[in-house]
C-alpha cells in the first residue's frame, strides 16, 4: 500500500506542475479511504466550496484529473 501511495504522490505532484505551468492554481491531496469520504472530509477542512472531477472512458480522457479548487 505503501508504494501506491508514493506512485500517487509523484502523479499528482506531476499534474499539479502541469497546472502551475498554465497559471492554474492546484493543490494536490492523496489520501486512503473512501473517496467520497476522503474528498468530503478535504472539502470541509479547506473550506473548498467547489470541487471539479473529471473521468476517463466515455469521454476519451485518458487518466484520471481531479482539480479542488479553493475558494477564494
Amino acid at each position: 500500500m505503501e508504494d501506491l501511495v508514493r506512485k500517487a504522490q509523484r502523479y499528482v505532484e506531476e499534474v499539479k506542475k502541469l497546472a502551475n505551468a498554465s497559471d492554474v492554481k492546484a493543490e494536490t491531496f492523496v489520501r486512503e479511504g473512501e473517496a467520497y469520504q476522503e474528498i468530503i472530509a478535504i472539502a470541509k477542512k479547506n473550506d473548498i466550496n467547489t470541487i471539479v472531477m473529471g473521468s476517463h472512458g466515455r469521454t476519451g480522457l485518458k487518466r484520471l484529473l481531479m482539480e479542488v479548487l479553493r475558494k477564494k
